[in-house]
């Protein structure tokens, strides 16, 4: 299931381009990277363990809490998760030719749920729509793979690195540990509990100097079991200057409401 997640994370690339622009016909091109296997660890320690000495499926890793399955299960069939998206800032140099709201969007994108165990998702920004995809629901709530895909792009566009670089170490980040801590949020006018999971993928990145703000760029993703489709809110933020106080690039998706 890890690889098939993987695959249809790169594979999410065709519709973020199509909507935040790029070459298509240079992605076509693009092959996905081997995902670890189970036996692989930035620790050396086995996967099946903690370092507590916990077996794996006893304390899920961030793979597992992010790209968890089975989290549309409960979501009722052609129901519709409308989450609200706010984008904006910079983390690098300004790139000549390049107005600085080059990367502000303010839209939403819709999950609806299909009677045949597919998953459509809708971007809208105004009046305007465009398809972001269909996938199987048996790889969960793909909203987390277009975040990260939407993320991973406008680092590439800002900072002016390869995308299929930033991507890999992504992917690496989610087979690493993250920080994670007890929450309570608001949803629907009731205070529910929830997990905040943290990961900085660029922390011990060999090329941090060569990102700018992006090298400290935080990734947090809010999750509960009593939230429709498991994401309450999903960001990414980087200063804009490495090292600096000030935010740069925020990207923000928050569900906003379910539609039965």
């Amino acid at each position: 299931m890890r690889k098939a997640v993987f695959g249809l994370f790169a594979g999410l690339s065709v519709a973020v381009m199509s909507v935040q622009g790029g070459s298509l016909s240079a992605l076509a091109a693009e092959k996905a990277t081997p995902v670890p296997t189970a036996s692989e660890t930035t620790s050396g320690q086995k996967a099946s363990e903690t370092s507590s000495g916990q077996k794996a499926s006893e304390t899920p890793g961030t793979y597992q809490l992010l790209f968890r399955e089975g989290v549309l299960d409960k979501v009722a069939k052609d129901a519709v998760l409308d989450y609200a998206i706010h984008r904006n800032g910079w983390s690098a140099p300004q790139q000549q030719g390049i107005a600085p709201e080059a990367s502000k969007f303010d839209g939403s994108l819709a999950l609806t749920t299909g009677a045949d165990d597919s998953v459509v998702l809708t971007l809208k920004q105004g009046e305007r729509k465009s398809s972001a995809g269909t996938f199987p629901r048996s790889v969960g709530n793909p909203v987390i793979m277009y975040f990260l895909e939407s993320v991973l792009r406008d680092m590439a566009n800002q900072a002016g690195g390869s995308p299929f670089y930033i991507r890999n170490r992504i992917k690496a980040a989610l087979l690493e540990a993250a920080e994670v801590k007890p929450v309570s949020v608001t949803l629907d006018g009731r205070d529910i509990q929830a997990q905040q999971v943290t990961i900085h993928p660029f922390a011990k990145d060999q090329a941090r100097d060569r990102m700018f703000g992006f090298a400290d760029l935080k990734v947090v993703a809010i999750l509960s079991e009593e939230v429709p489709g498991w994401y309450y809110s999903l960001s990414a933020e980087a200063p804009r200057t490495v090292g600096g106080k000030e935010t740069g690039y925020s990207n923000v998706l928050t569900l906003d409401r379910e539609t039965l």
